[in-house]
């Protein structure tokens, strides 16, 4: 019930994880004092390559396989995979000035698509890139923003987990399709609540 109780934590809606988003950024860099945010590279052509392995870095961290495809002139293909859930990024990089640009995100779960998860991970994806590749990077903006990636990646892992602990049984799928249920039940919730904050 716990970890349920955390996973659910982390699938509130993302209209009421960025009005959340200023006060926790805030409390995270009151805490930064020992610590100086990512060491993004300053030198613009190291960044694609530094970038893709942070991101392959936190796949790892979570405790999930990954692999890589493409590249060069092609599309950059990020594979993660879990026992019931996989998540495909594919990246284009400029041949011009090295730019990263997210083409898309995929995410399949053994009940399918899972629009949820798939949203928070790639808005939270989006966020990271745009930051790391400014010409200016906030070290500690990029810290948080890459942690707010681990942390999606983190609680889908844990879900993935449960799924397949009881894949035997046939009710693994169901852990994906109660949790997107409740959160958009969440969602409903908290539009309500701003709704009548607003009144």
């Amino acid at each position: 019930m716990y970890k349920l109780f955390q996973l659910l934590s982390m699938l509130l809606s993302e209209s009421y994880q960025s009005q959340i988003y200023s006060t926790t950024a805030l409390l995270n860099i009151q805490k930064m004092d020992r610590q100086f945010g990512l060491n993004v590279p300053a030198a613009v052509a190291e960044v694609p390559s530094w970038t893709i392995d942070h991101i392959g870095g936190i796949f790892r961290q979570a405790g999930r396989e990954f692999f890589t495809d493409g590249g060069d002139e092609k599309p950059l293909t990020i594979t993660a995979g879990g026992k019931s859930a996989v998540i495909d990024v594919v990246l284009s990089i400029s041949q011009v000035d090295g730019k990263i640009n997210m083409n898309s995100l995929n995410l399949n779960t053994s009940s399918g698509g899972d629009t949820l998860f798939e949203a928070l991970l790639r808005s939270s994806l989006e966020e990271f890139l745009l930051e790391v590749q400014k010409t200016e990077v906030d070290a500690i903006l990029a810290e948080t923003l890459s942690s707010s990636f681990k942390q999606h990646v983190e609680a889908l892992m844990n879900l993935d987990s449960l799924a397949h602990a009881e894949s035997t049984t046939g009710n693994g799928k169901n852990w994906f399709k109660e949790i997107t249920s409740i959160s958009k039940i969440a969602d409903d919730i908290t539009a309500k609540e701003m709704e009548m904050i607003k009144k």
